[in-house]
């Protein structure tokens, strides 16, 4: 398999959202598992920024 593949996510359909599986070397790389919490931020060129969020930190559930 090749970086690029690798890279490649396939959009899932759930009811009103749209699902994307996140890389399990990413997640293990950034101490992250089921249950966690990432950022996501609209970034420059409408790109996505994903940012780990640090487990001490209380967070409040957001419901899209």
């Amino acid at each position: 398999m090749t970086e690029t593949e690798m890279n490649l996510r396939k959009i899932h359909k759930s009811d009103y959202s749209r699902l994307v599986s996140l890389p399990l070397f990413w997640l293990d790389s950034v101490g992250l598992d089921a249950g966690d919490y990432v950022e996501i931020k609209l970034g420059d060129d409408l790109e996505l920024v994903i940012n780990p969020v640090p487990k001490q930190n209380d967070v409040e559930e957001v419901d899209d």
